[in-house]
């Protein structure tokens, strides 16, 4: 005899665990995360290990998201359920596979061989599968081995591995065709389409050779009947599945989806929709939100055309055991058309099938039907907020929910996972905390906490270390190279160029602070932008977000508005940030972002060659402008909205050419990521000018010299001896 049933397997058939009905022994529907396949393994029914490489570049064989499209394919069974695509990069190709897995406790024992395979005389086996090419020419094909993944191993495929578009049945890859050996190891199934279609692979053991019969596209009713396709094969055992494409054309793809194994027909087309089988009604296949604190009840029709005795109804939050009728999933047998289910539990999936009944042992085994009942999703109580710190601050971020079920917390950035290590810890718990932050820290962080619901995600977090993000001093490098004039000082790496009429050679001024040559003449001809080819500056602060601007300038009497300075997308509400000087308005300097303005209006003129420094803040809430050194006018406009540092520009504003170009001396121009305070501004200014200014009058100065002494009290006196009646006389000299 050439296959027996093993004493020891012969035993276990008499002591093995009871289980349902027959049902599929293997099925994997390919619910694996999206990406590499190599290496992957769930708790599918059937199956041992890992996928395995079968040569060529198995890591280029991917689980893609979507199922494979085909008609009457139940929605639980596609659930969350992707496919198997082979992928064929630059005339190679890919193998992979898996080994069936052979449990003494189930039914399948009666069809192991004493080589362990599956294949004992008198016993069949059906296989079912989705395939789907994208170029009908060989190679690709479904595969079965026996103890090697590779050709060596190769027992049976369905697919094309010979010339033109013909599918074939091949065993032991002899593609003879010679007519002696058509019908025996090879046989066509015909011409091949790049539809995703319904094979059905039933091999019928016996000890004189093993017969195959192949069923595409069959009808899901009752098994086709039809002559095998091989007759008298040879040794057919198998204990592996592999999919495979292979080489020409490049590009190619093939996809799997839905493998099953059974031991009756009906076994391996159950997850397809037919007549004859009972018709879910409720809940409703693919239900949410299914309250857990009373019973459910399941209802159903029966198929049409037939006449049952009674249901077998299998229910249970595991899929595996609902396919394979495990006695775990078994609730119980009924007459009627409905049963009662307690007992559940939040935050699950619960699948359910129903077996119509007949005389003994005739049945029809059921869909597979799902439902989730209600979530209880983390329930959020306070975001992380947002954080703006000087460098070698510690700061923390905290993402506080509740959850009726256990936690879990992970937080990100904009690289992924962030991990503990370095300055950084708490990147598993609520809070994460980032110790003596640096630049290199600077990003949007956020959590995602996951419970027996799902998850959720925190808002993002953007940290930014407080900093000069740009810095020109503008002064004579003492260098004929244009390329080494225009350096930004600060640590992000702004470097700007001369840009629109730019002439042969460049003027210098005194600067500011009076340093020979310390500063830059304009012609109202050219300005100064970003070297980079995309136009954009690093770091310069956009949207919304807080910025200080500070920069000087002498001159800049023109016949029209003149700009000074600024970035954005000029023409547009509220997406720049400019600053204007107008000859008809000569004490009035403008903080513009486009209808959205902010006019600071002086007692003396800015247009009288002598130096002034600007001043802009902004806190993402309150707008402020001063100029020389003190505060002249506030807001609190609309939000900003810059889209991005595009258009900067020193010395001129709008892209158009000659327009808005500023005639005068520029220097030290400076831009922050944070609102500077106005001690700041009155720092910066008497550094420079050596002067000291009144940066708040106090109450009873009345002599306006920024103090309140004794010439403040003789003043009060003189005004008493005139006038004699307190407070009067006081409020009359305020």
């Amino acid at each position: 005899m050439k296959k027996v049933v093993s004493l020891v397997q012969f035993f276990l058939l008499f002591c093995m665990v009871s289980v349902g009905l027959s049902d599929p022994y293997a099925y994997d529907g390919f619910d694996y995360e999206p990406g590499q396949l190599l290496g992957a393994s769930n708790d599918t029914l059937g199956f041992t290990g890992t996928w395995q490489a079968g040569g060529g570049a198995a890591t280029q064989c991917t689980v893609i998201a979507d199922s494979l499209d085909y008609p009457g394919v139940d929605t639980a069974v596609q659930l969350d359920s992707g496919a198997l695509q082979v992928i064929v990069p630059n005339f190679e190709g890919g193998r992979i596979g898996r080994y069936l897995e052979f449990d003494p406790n189930s039914t399948i024992v009666d069809y192991v061989n004493d080589n362990n395979a599956l294949g004992v005389s008198g016993k069949t086996i059906y296989i079912s599968f989705l395939m789907k090419t994208s170029v009908t020419t060989p190679f690709y094909g479904f595969e079965l081995k026996r103890d090697n993944l590779d050709d060596s191993g190769a027992i049976l495929y369905i697919g094309n591995d010979m010339a033109g578009s013909e599918l074939q049945v091949c065993a032991f890859r002899d593609r003879n065709t010679d007519p002696s050996n058509i019908g025996v190891h090879l046989n066509y199934l015909g011409t091949a389409t790049t539809n995703t279609e319904l094979f059905v692979v039933k091999i019928d053991f016996q000890d004189d050779g093993d017969d195959v019969t192949v069923y595409r596209e069959p009808s899901l009713e009752d098994e086709p009947v039809k002559a095998p396709d091989l007759v008298n094969a040879g040794d057919l055992s198998f204990n592996a599945f592999t999919f495979a494409a292979w080489v020409d054309p490049a590009g190619r793809t093939v996809q799997f989806d839905e493998i099953c194994m059974g031991t009756t027909y009906r076994d391996v087309v159950r997850f397809y929709e037919k007549a004859s089988r009972a018709k879910v009604v409720s809940p409703v296949d693919g239900a949410v939100d299914i309250q857990t604190s009373e019973s459910v009840t399941l209802n159903w029709n029966p198929g049409i055309g037939v006449s049952v005795e009674g249901y077998e109804v299998y229910f249970s939050d595991n899929f595996k055991a609902v396919v394979a009728g495990y006695d775990s999933a078994f609730i119980g047998t009924t007459t009627a058309t409905s049963i009662d289910v307690s007992g559940l539990t939040t935050d699950k999936t619960y699948y359910w099938s129903i077996a119509e009944t007949f005389a003994d042992p005739n049945y029809i085994p059921g869909a597979i039907w799902s439902f989730d009942t209600e979530k209880t999703y983390p329930v959020v109580v306070s975001q992380p907020v947002p954080q703006s710190v000087f460098a070698g601050v510690d700061v923390s971020f905290t993402f506080a929910v509740n959850s009726v079920s256990p936690l879990t917390y992970q937080w990100y950035d904009q690289y992924g996972v962030v991990v503990d290590g370095g300055n950084v810890s708490g990147a598993q718990t609520e809070t994460l905390t980032i110790g003596s932050v640096q630049i290199a820290d600077e990003d949007s962080y956020y959590c995602q906490v996951v419970n027996s619901a799902g998850s959720v995600d925190s808002a993002l977090a953007a940290l930014k270390v407080k900093r000069l993000v740009g810095y020109w001093d503008l002064d004579d490098p003492g260098s004929s190279d244009p390329e080494e004039l225009w350096l930004d000082n600060s640590a992000s790496g702004n470097d700007l160029m001369a840009a629109y009429t730019v002439p042969e050679s460049f003027t210098w001024a005194d600067g500011a602070d009076g340093t020979p040559a310390g500063a830059v003449l304009l012609d109202g001809k050219f300005g100064l932008g970003t070297k980079k080819a995309d136009g954009t500056m690093n770091d310069i602060p956009v949207g919304n977000d807080p910025y200080s601007v500070s920069f000087w300038f002498k001159g800049g009497v023109q016949a029209s508005g003149v700009g000074l300075f600024g970035w954005g997308n000029y023409g547009s509400y509220s997406q720049t940030n400019s600053f204007a000087i107008w000859p008809s308005s000569p004490n009035r300097i403008q903080n513009y972002w486009w209808d959205n303005d902010l006019n600071a209006e002086l007692s003396y003129s800015l247009q009288d060659d002598t130096w002034h420094n600007v001043v802009s803040t902004y806190d993402s809430v309150t707008r402020t402008v001063y100029v020389d050194g003190l505060k002249v006018v506030s807001d609190t406009p609309a939000p900003h909205n810059v889209q991005s540092s595009e258009n900067f520009m020193i010395g001129k504003t709008t892209m158009s050419a000659e327009t808005f170009e500023f005639v005068g001396a520029m220097d030290e121009v400076k831009v922050f990521n944070y609102a500077i305070t106005a001690s700041d501004v009155a720092e910066h200014y008497t550094a420079f000018t050596g002067e000291s200014i009144c940066l708040s009058k106090p109450v009873y100065d009345f002599n306006d010299d920024c103090k309140v002494d004794l010439s403040d009290i003789a003043d009060m006196m003189a005004e008493w001896l005139t006038c004699g009646i307190y407070p009067d006389c006081i409020n009359s000299i305020e």
